[in-house]
């Protein structure tokens, strides 16, 4: 796979809190870790409920 000298940004909405949106969120960013750097558009304590999940303001 092709890597980027430079990095773009790409921003995710985590899709409905009370479901299995943040868990897909966090798989989709841990496999294409590396390609992007990513940003999650969500609620940032919901987010953090997810285990693995690293959340930076």
């Amino acid at each position: 796979m092709h890597r980027l000298k430079h990095k773009i940004t790409v921003g995710i909405t985590m899709g409905d809190p009370a479901g299995i949106g943040p868990a897909i969120t966090m798989k989709a960013i841990n496999k294409l870790k590396g390609l992007a750097d990513f940003v999650v558009i969500g609620d940032k304590w919901v987010f953090s409920q997810v285990p693995g999940a690293r959340c930076q303001v």
